[in-house]
């Protein structure tokens, strides 16, 4: 889902981070999984949302860290060394 070829052809894409989870979650018709790696979850907000999305019936797949981060995308676009520019940004918000 890195790609955007990709992402277009399978009309899906991968949404990370607690706010942007959170966001897409109004939309639940849109959403097909959540993906968590328990160890990272800290938060109680976090924790509460997943609660909620697993009793209504939302599919939940749980990853060791290590997976979660193999494909992780802040790990890739928000490290200061490598930042994106604004462009590449843009282009992987609108996919």
């Amino acid at each position: 889902m890195l790609k955007r070829s990709e992402r277009e052809r399978t009309g899906l894409a991968l949404i990370e981070g607690l706010r942007l989870v959170t966001e897409a979650l109004r939309y639940p018709q849109l959403v097909r999984h959540i993906i968590v790696a328990p160890e990272l979850l800290r938060s109680q907000h976090g924790q509460a949302l997943l609660q909620d999305q697993r009793q209504k019936g939302l599919p939940c797949l749980y990853v060791s860290a290590e997976i979660f981060q193999s494909f992780s995308l802040k790990d890739i676009y928000w490290t200061p060394r490598t930042r994106p520019k604004k462009e590449a940004l843009q282009d992987t918000i609108k996919a």
